[in-house]
């Protein structure tokens, strides 16, 4: 004799799975509610899910100026360095991007903005104009705008566009972005991937996404091809010069272009690189530690009167006073041996010296005033 199954039992799965497809509208439902509230940038063109300033104050500023996309920064910064003559390119003009990366300095902060289709721009804030910032606006993710800035010059040609900012009025604070999170891969089991990817492209930023597809290759048959739809997605375009193009892996160079750090001069901290280290940076002394560095100099000195022992002293700043040798050679000295000191002059030697100079320039002022004028007025 079979089991059959309970009519009551079977309704309620029948009514399970008749909820399924309602949950599922309900979510998308939700999501479409969600993205309906989403607002829109129209001057940056990003999503953003909070506003910092209003829409009507950031349309009457950027109105007034020209605005450049990060895509188009390499080529408009290049005409301050352009050799053909040309009217100079004027500085008022704005960008603007997405946050991914900060690194934060006792002197200097570095921003990296993008627009979260592999084009960058390094953003270097001096120390008046961190006083003046608010350090929940400078964040990861955050949307903000550069406008009236100084452009600042690397000495690598590969490097991208980089600016320096020394007053708030130079930043726009837009608001935070909506799509860029962080990439879901993990790097080891316990440290996640630091890359800031788009939402919309995916959870995995370009490396693991190759990763991933280059393992589950070996056990799928329909991924074997190496020239799937999935590699040219993520291919980096070229064209080369007799026209033909050709598809760059996207694990090749995006990794390498994103942990290379450059170098450029910053005023007045000299040359800094992107990743905050200040390469002319003076050491900070501390007066307290110094003193008892020369205390324990001194006491390790005492005693002592070699040629070693009155460098270190006079290296530390020491002054011994039972050291009574002068301190360089008498001329009688030098005479003796062998070393010329014609030219060694006493005190009142020197003063003559500067009395007849100053009496040969008083002359030669004196004729040069009674020269006639080389042009005639009429």
């Amino acid at each position: 004799m079979t089991d059959r199954q309970d009519p009551d039992n079977l309704r309620l799965n029948n009514k399970s799975q008749l909820l399924k497809p309602a949950e599922k509208s309900s979510e998308a439902f939700e999501e479409t509610k969600q993205e309906s509230l989403i607002h829109v940038d129209h001057v940056s063109g990003f999503r953003l899910r909070n506003r910092w300033l209003s829409e009507t104050n950031l349309v009457k500023l950027a109105s007034s100026t020209k605005f450049v996309p990060i895509q188009q920064l390499p080529q408009h910064v290049a005409q301050w360095r352009s050799v053909r003559i040309s009217a100079k390119p004027s500085d008022d003009w704005a960008t603007a991007g997405v946050v991914d990366r900060v690194i934060t300095d006792r002197d200097v902060m570095t921003l990296r903005l993008c627009d979260m289709r592999g084009h960058r721009c390094h953003v270097f804030f001096t120390k008046q104009a961190l006083r003046s910032i608010p350090q929940d606006r400078l964040v990861v993710g955050a949307v903000l705008g550069v406008h009236y800035s100084t452009i600042v010059w690397s000495k690598e040609l590969d490097a991208p566009p980089a600016l320096q900012i020394k007053k708030r009025q130079q930043l726009w604070e837009i608001g935070t972005s909506f799509d860029m999170v962080q990439c879901v891969g993990y790097i080891t089991k316990s440290k996640q991937c630091t890359t800031m990817i788009d939402r919309r492209a995916g959870e995995y930023c370009n490396l693991h996404m190759v990763r991933l597809f280059s393992s589950s290759r070996n056990g799928r048959m329909e991924l074997a091809s190496s020239d799937s739809k999935l590699d040219i997605r993520w291919a980096t375009r070229l064209q080369n010069k007799d026209g033909s193009i050709q598809y760059q892996d996207a694990s090749t160079g995006t990794s390498e272009r994103d942990n290379k750090e450059y170098t450029y001069t910053v005023q007045p901290y000299g040359p800094v690189t992107t990743d905050g280290k200040m390469l002319q940076k003076k050491p900070v002394k501390d007066p307290k530690k110094e003193e008892q560095n020369r205390e324990q100099v001194s006491k390790f000195l005492q005693g002592r009167t070699d040629t070693g022992a009155l460098l270190l002293r006079k290296l530390h700043g020491i002054k011994n006073e039972h050291d009574t040798r002068p301190k360089g050679l008498s001329r009688e000295a030098m005479d003796r041996m062998g070393i010329d000191t014609r030219q060694l002059l006493t005190k009142e030697e020197q003063s003559a010296k500067a009395e007849s100079i100053k009496r040969l320039r008083e002359t030669q002022a004196s004729k040069s005033e009674q020269k006639k004028p080389r042009y005639v007025y009429l």
